[in-house]
């Protein structure tokens, strides 16, 4: 699970945008890019089935 400085925690229903090595997420009024290796083998396999 990965987490960002100011208590952004990864969900995949946050993704707008995604590139081969990780996601841009919207956090309240701004985004974060969240590195795929961060979130984890079993979040990724989640997201595989989904789309957005």
């Amino acid at each position: 699970m990965s987490t960002a400085d100011d208590g952004y925690v990864f969900n995949p229903r946050d993704i707008v945008s995604e590139d081969q090595y990780g996601y841009v997420v919207r956090h309240g009024d701004h985004f974060h890019y969240i590195l795929k290796q961060s979130v984890g083998n079993l979040a990724q396999a989640d997201l595989s089935s989904n789309t957005f």
